[in-house]
C-alpha cells in the first residue's frame, strides 16, 4: 500500500517550495501560491474515500498504513493548524525573512503529522515523528539564523541554543531502542500483529500481564515508546524542550513547533493506546497519571514563580500553559486507554455517551486552536526589531488596539477553562471522562481511582494558579493605562487569524455539541478480544479500569 496521498501532497509542496524559496523573491506570490496549495490539499481530503467500517479494517493488518476515522482526522487538524499558522505569517515582510522556506517545513510539519496518524506499523510511526522533530528544528534555526545576522549577541549564546538537539537526540533513542526491544519481544512491528499477539499471549483469563522476562522486557519497549512521543507531548522530565523552543525564537516559530509537536504526540499515544497498550493498560495508566502529575506540578511551578517574584517575562508563561493542557489531555489519553482495552465499560458504553477518544480530540482541537490563536496574537504585537518579552508592554492595550485587546482576552479565558468558553467544555469532559475510570478489583465501585482524584485536584489549582496570571494579564490590559503608543509591527494576518481563533473559541463555546457530535466517529483499533471486565458493572453504567 503506498504513502496516503494527502501526506504524499504536502511533502512534495514542501520540497518545491524549499527549491525555489532562494530564488523567488516576491513575497505576495509566495503566499497565494502557498495558499492555493492548501486549497488543493483540502479538495485531495475531500476527495479521498469514506474510511472502512470496523469490520473491514481486518485487511489492512499486514500494511503498513491504515484508512480509517482517526487518520481521517489526523489529516483535518493537521491541516487546520497548519492553515491557522501559515496564513498568520503572510503579509508584511521583515529584513531577511525566508518566508518560503518557512512555509515548506510548515508543509512537512503538516505531512508528518498526518502519517502518524495514518501508520499502522511502529517503524512508519517513529519515522513520521522524525520528520516533525526534523521540520521543527529547521523552523527554529531559520529564525536563529536571521537573528544571527542581525545581532551578533546571538552567537554566545549558540552552545547553549543547540541543547534543544541534545533533547531531540534523547528522545530519539528511547523511541527507537523501544521499537527494538519490543520487535525483540514480539517478532513484528506492526499494530495488529503485536496487539493479537499481546492479547493472547500476555492477557490470560485473569485480565493481567503475567510477568515473565518476556513481558518485563515489553514493558520496558512500551515505556520507552511512551517516554519518546511523550516528550513530543511535553510530558515529564523533558519539560525543558518547551523552553528551547520558545527561547531566542518568534512566538510564530515556537508556536509551529510546540503545536506540532503536542498534536503528534497525542495522535501517536492514542494510536498506541488500541494497538500496542493492550497487554500492559494498566501499568501504562499507571506510568501516565505520573507524567501527567509531574507535568501539572512543572507548570504550576512556572506559573506561581512569577506571580511569587513578579516575573514580568511572558515566555515563561507562555510555555506554562501548553505544560498545563498537555497534563489535561494526558487525563484524557488515560480515560481513551481504558476506553480502548474494555469498550464495553467506557462512556460509549452508555446510549447518547461519546467515547472518551472522541471528547480527548474535542479537547485536542480546543487546546490547539486557543494556543495557536495566542501565538499568533503575540507575533502581531512585535515591535519593529524585536518580539514582545515582558507583560508592562500591554499596559493599556484596550485603549490603544481594542480588537487584539480582546481575541487576547477571550483566547486566555478559554486557555484556563472560563465558561462559556470551548476551553471551559473540554476541561469539563476531560474530568468526566476521567473520574469515569474506577478500580478493577472485582468489588462494585461506585468511587473514580484514587489516583485520578489527586491528579484531577492537582490540576485544578494548576489550572487556578493559571487564571492568577491571566487576570495579572486582564488587569494590564484594560485597567491600566498606556506608558507607550509605539505600533505592533507584526503581520496583520496574524492579528486577522488570531481574531478567527478567538471566535471560533466562543462559537463552539456557546454551541459545543453540534462539534463534539463530529468528533464522535473518531475511532481507534478496537479489540476483537477483550478480558472479562471488573464485576459490579450494572446495566446503564460505565466504567473503565485500573489496577
Amino acid at each position: 500500500m503506498p504513502i496516503p496521498a494527502v501526506p504524499t501532497l504536502l511533502l512534495a509542496i514542501g520540497g518545491i517550495w524549499l527549491i525555489m524559496g532562494r530564488w523567488v523573491s516576491s513575497s505576495r506570490w509566495c503566499d497565494w501560491s502557498w495558499i492555493v496549495a492548501q486549497l488543493v490539499v483540502a479538495t485531495a481530503m475531500l476527495m479521498e474515500q469514506h474510511p472502512p467500517d470496523s469490520d473491514s479494517v481486518g485487511h489492512l493488518a499486514d500494511e503498513v498504513w491504515l484508512v480509517d476515522s482517526l487518520a481521517s482526522a489526523t489529516q483535518w487538524y493537521a491541516w487546520t493548524l497548519g492553515l491557522l499558522l501559515g496564513i498568520g505569517f503572510v503579509s508584511r515582510r521583515y529584513y531577511r525573512d525566508r518566508s518560503m522556506e518557512r512555509h515548506a517545513f510548515l508543509s512537512i510539519q503538516m505531512a508528518g503529522v498526518m502519517l502518524i496518524g495514518a501508520s499502522n506499523d511502529l517503524i512508519a510511526l517513529a519515522l513520521a515523528a522524525e520528520v516533525v522533530q526534523f521540520a521543527s528544528w529547521a523552523l527554529r534555526k531559520i529564525d536563529r539564523l536571521e537573528r544571527q545576522c542581525a545581532d551578533d549577541d546571538v552567537r554566545a549564546s549558540q552552545p547553549d541554543i543547540d541543547f534543544s538537539v541534545w533533547i531531540g537526540v534523547t528522545t530519539s533513542c528511547c523511541l527507537w531502542l523501544g521499537i527494538a526491544l519490543l520487535a525483540n519481544v514480539t517478532a513484528s512491528t506492526q499494530f495488529d500483529q503485536i496487539r493479537h499477539l499481546l492479547s493472547s499471549v500476555y492477557i490470560p483469563n485473569s485480565g493481567r500481564v503475567v510477568i515473565g522476562s518476556g513481558s518485563k522486557l515489553g514493558l520496558l519497549a512500551i515505556g520507552l515508546i511512551t517516554a519518546g512521543f511523550g516528550s513530543r507531548l511535553g510530558l515529564f522530565p523533558w519539560q525543558i524542550g518547551f523552553l528551547e523552543n520558545a527561547r531566542d525564537t518568534s512566538y510564530w516559530t515556537a508556536g509551529c513547533t510546540i503545536l506540532a509537536g503536542q498534536l503528534s504526540g497525542i495522535v501517536a499515544l492514542s494510536r498506541l493506546c488500541g494497538a500496542v497498550y493492550v497487554g500492559y493498560r494498566d501499568d501504562i495508566s499507571v506510568l501516565l497519571l505520573v507524567l501527567s502529575g509531574l507535568t501539572c506540578v512543572v507548570s504550576a511551578a512556572l506559573s506561581g514563580l512569577g506571580l511569587m517574584h513578579g516575573e514580568g517575562r511572558l515566555r515563561r508563561w507562555v510555555v506554562s500553559i501548553p505544560m498545563l493542557h498537555s497534563a489535561w489531555l494526558t487525563i484524557g489519553l488515560l480515560a481513551a486507554n481504558a476506553d480502548a482495552a474494555a469498550p464495553e465499560m467506557g462512556l460509549a458504553a452508555v446510549e447518547g455517551q461519546p467515547s472518551s477518544l472522541a471528547i480527548l480530540f474535542f479537547a485536542v482541537a480546543a487546546s490547539q486552536v486557543g494556543l495557536a490563536g495566542l501565538y499568533l496574537l503575540l507575533s502581531y504585537l512585535s515591535r519593529e526589531t524585536r518580539e514582545v518579552e515582558f507583560v508592562d508592554e500591554l499596559l493599556g492595550l484596550w485603549r490603544l488596539h481594542p480588537l487584539p485587546a480582546a481575541s487576547l482576552l477571550v483566547i486566555l479565558a478559554s486557555l484556563i477553562g472560563q465558561p462559556p468558553l470551548w476551553g471551559f467544555w473540554s476541561n469539563w469532559l476531560i474530568m468526566v471522562a476521567g473520574l469515569n475510570v474506577r478500580v478493577s478489583d472485582g468489588r462494585e465501585n461506585t468511587m473514580p481511582h484514587v489516583g485520578i482524584i489527586v491528579v484531577i485536584a492537582a490540576l485544578t489549582i494548576a489550572t487556578l494558579m493559571t487564571a492568577g496570571v491571566v487576570i495579572r494579564f486582564a488587569r494590564t490590559i484594560l485597567l491600566e493605562q498606556p506608558i507607550s503608543t509605539i505600533e505592533p509591527h507584526g503581520r496583520r494576518s496574524a492579528l486577522f487569524m488570531g481574531s478567527i481563533c478567538a471566535a471560533v473559541l466562543l462559537l463552539v463555546g456557546l454551541f459545543p455539541a453540534r462539534f463534539l457530535v463530529a468528533v464522535s466517529t473518531v475511532r481507534g483499533i478496537e479489540l476483537k478480544t477483550t478480558p472479562d471486565g471488573p464485576a459490579g458493572k450494572h446495566r446503564g453504567s460505565a466504567t473503565a479500569s485500573l489496577p
